[in-house]
């Protein structure tokens, strides 16, 4: 094979790759404009979302923050939706809160703890379909109290 044919592969391999990612984006998208819409009206739950028209998240996560007071903590909704067969997330543990860490010097104002103590990350893969994020909404939405 001549440098000519790798360089012509690699490029096919390329373009292939750049029209899948832009796909899993699309899809990621359309996952969180369907969270969007299921959780608009609804108190004490709070989808991140671009804060200004100047962004344009990709959404390879989509995260809530709950109130606990209405839904409960969020590993009380990650059990329910697990319970159902969903695979939910807390948020990341800030690093000073994990043990290999606990030494190192911070600098912290809360902010990543009340993330943590009220964060959840819902399914939004490539293979999440509609209809699961109907389960998926309905599940925590039966979480209120």
């Amino acid at each position: 094979m001549t440098e000519e044919e790798i360089g012509k592969d690699v490029r096919e391999l390329s373009n292939l790759l750049v029209e899948v990612l832009e796909e899993h984006i699309a899809h990621h998208r359309r996952v969180h404009s369907l969270y969007e819409k299921a959780f608009e009206q609804v108190e004490g739950i709070a989808l991140k979302s671009n804060p200004g028209k100047a962004w344009n998240a990709n959404y390879w996560l989509c995260t809530v923050l709950l109130d606990k007071d209405i839904f409960g903590s969020p590993e009380e909704v990650r059990l329910a939706l697990d319970a159902h067969g969903v695979e939910s997330r807390p948020l990341w543990k800030p690093m000073h809160l994990q043990p290999v860490y606990a030494h190192n010097p911070n600098y912290v104002d809360g902010t990543s703890e009340s993330l943590f103590e009220k964060g959840l990350c819902l399914p939004a893969g490539p293979y999440v379909t509609d209809g699961d994020v109907e389960k998926i909404v309905e599940v925590l939405l039966s979480c209120r109290r």
